[in-house]
């Protein structure tokens, strides 16, 4: 992206512009830094936003890392009902 292409407030200050990448339909977009968010990032669109929702709604997204054993059993101390 040339400095021509940007806008002209990001022109301003080049030195704080962070580009990042959409994980969903891989545009490319920049934004200032301190300056809020879009409620949709990490993702381009609001639209983006909602396909990927959709996409961890309809299962097309799967976590396949093991839980680590310590933090899916506990061990029994006898002080069951105890806090």
């Amino acid at each position: 992206m040339t400095e021509q292409d940007m806008p002209a407030q990001a022109q301003k200050v080049t030195g704080r512009i962070k580009r990042h990448r959409c994980p969903i339909c891989g545009k490319g977009f920049t934004l200032l830094a301190g300056q809020p968010r879009p409620r949709w990032f990490p993702f381009c669109s609001e639209r983006c936003k909602w396909v990927d929702l959709a996409g961890w709604l309809g299962g097309h997204y799967k976590i396949v890392t093991p839980l680590m054993p310590e933090a899916s059993t506990q061990q029994d101390d006898g002080k069951e009902g105890t806090l």
